[in-house]
C-alpha cells in the first residue's frame, strides 16, 4: 500500500504521483500517474501470466484508466455588481472598465488530495517470492474510487520506490507531496479513510 497527499500545481499528462518496478523483460510497474484531463488518472497494474496459470486471456497492461469526475470544490470567487455586462464603474465615480470574471479552475489543480492505492494478495503456495493474483484499489480522498482484479504485483524486484516522478527520474510531477506511508499490507477501506482524516498536508 502506499499513501500520500500530493497537490498537482500543473497538470500533465503522464505525470507520476509514484512508481515501483520496472518496465523489463516485461512490464511489472506498479504506481499512479495523471491523465489527459484533470481528475483522470491512470493505475498502472502489471498482468503475469505465470501468475495466471497461463491464461492468455489476460495480456499484459500496463495502465487502467479511471475517471474521477467528483470532487472538493474550493469557494466561488463572487464577481463585483456590474452595470452592464462586461462593465463595473470606479470607486471615484468616473467612467466604468471593463472587467473579466476570474477563470475556474478545476478542482484537481492547485488543490491537496489524498491518494491511496493498495495490493491484496496471497502467497504462492510453490515459489518463493511470488503472489497470486491479487486486487489493486485506487482510493482519493478516503473514498474507492477504482478497483481491478487479476493483478500481480512483484514486491521483491528491489526497486527504489520513485515519488513524483518514474522510475527513471522523469515525467514528474509539478507540484508537491507530503505525507507519505508505505505498508507491507494492504489496507482496508476504513483504515484509508481513517489515515485520511488524522493526517493533513
Amino acid at each position: 500500500t502506499v499513501c500520500l497527499w500530493a497537490r498537482i500545481d500543473k497538470w500533465t499528462n503522464k505525470a507520476r504521483i509514484f512508481e515501483y518496478g520496472r518496465k523489463a523483460p516485461q512490464g511489472q510497474l506498479f504506481g499512479l500517474r495523471t491523465w489527459n484531463v484533470p481528475g483522470e488518472f491512470a493505475v498502472e497494474v502489471p498482468w503475469d501470466a505465470r501468475n495466471h496459470w497461463k491464461n492468455h486471456r489476460h495480456s499484459e497492461l500496463l495502465s487502467t484508466n479511471v475517471s474521477i469526475t467528483q470532487a472538493p470544490t474550493p469557494s466561488p470567487t463572487t464577481p463585483q455588481p456590474t452595470l452592464e455586462p462586461g462593465t463595473s464603474r470606479r470607486l471615484d465615480g468616473t467612467e466604468p472598465f471593463p472587467t473579466a470574471a476570474p477563470t475556474p479552475q478545476s478542482p484537481w489543480v492547485k488543490t491537496w488530495h489524498h491518494y491511496c492505492v493498495t495490493y491484496a494478495a496471497e502467497p504462492h503456495p510453490k515459489e518463493k517470492d511470488r503472489y497470486l493474483p491479487g486486487n489493486v484499489t485506487l482510493y482519493v480522498d478516503g473514498r474507492k474510487e477504482g478497483f481491478w482484479k487479476n493483478a500481480t504485483v512483484n514486491t521483491s524486484l528491489g526497486s527504489p520506490l520513485y515519488i513524483g516522478a518514474d522510475i527513471q527520474g522523469s515525467e514528474t510531477l509539478d507540484g508537491a507531496v507530503d505525507e507519505v506511508y508505505v505498508y507491507d499490507k494492504a489496507l482496508d477501506a476504513l483504515q484509508v479513510e481513517v489515515l485520511h482524516g488524522i493526517l493533513s498536508p
